[in-house]
């Protein structure tokens, strides 16, 4: 009995993902706001939502390193602000971007909310890896 209500729940299950509507992307920045907070992540680059695929690890150990390298040397100049991914910089409602690595000088800190960056920020860092 007990395998015929498994099978029974499979079943179904495929049948649920079969008929469920493919997820559909972001079209603006109002909605990608409005999605819950998880993944996938997009950056919407002149209207076009791009989904971001997890980075490899290297990718993160080189942005862990620079944070900490750029961290030091703000905070001993006192020059600004830095944040690592993910931090929203939008730029414009067709354009946004999640950055590796953000610097706002203290001369442009009005650019700061509470949750994003709106306008460009002094120093943008994008590492490269390897497409999977």
């Amino acid at each position: 009995m007990m395998e015929a209500v498994l099978e029974y729940d499979i079943a179904e299950a495929q049948k649920e993902l079969l008929t469920k509507p493919a997820r559909k992307s972001p079209q603006s920045v109002a909605e990608y706001l409005a999605m819950p907070e998880s993944v996938p992540y997009y950056q919407f680059i002149n209207g076009d939502a791009i989904e971001m695929s997890a980075p490899i690890l290297l990718h993160q150990v080189v942005i862990r390193n620079l944070t900490a390298e750029l961290y030091l040397f703000m905070k001993t100049h006192k020059a600004g602000k830095i944040y690592p991914s993910p931090v929203d910089v939008y730029f414009s409602d067709t354009n946004y971007f999640q950055p590796d690595i953000v610097f706002v000088s203290n001369e442009r800190l009005h650019i700061l909310t509470e949750k994003n960056i709106q306008g460009a920020p002094d120093l943008v860092v994008e590492v490269l890896s390897p497409c999977a």
